[in-house]
């Protein structure tokens, strides 16, 4: 069983990994490698820091 500050970090490290994940996919965006019916990625420009921001209030809750 997980401890509620194993669970935060785990919560922490998806954050991350999908804020990776949709940077690739905003990367692909940006150099024009998906088509304009790729509908959303353009959502990426703001998501991915937000993603990222999220992780880290997640890392800093006190334990």
């Amino acid at each position: 069983m997980c401890s509620a500050t194993l669970l935060g970090w785990f919560e922490a490290l998806a954050l991350r990994k999908a804020a990776v994940f949709c940077e690739a996919i905003s990367g692909r965006y940006l150099r024009g490698e998906l088509t304009s019916g790729d509908v959303g990625t353009s959502r990426f420009e703001t998501g991915v820091p937000l993603l990222a921001e999220t992780a880290a209030a997640v890392m800093s809750q006190p334990e």
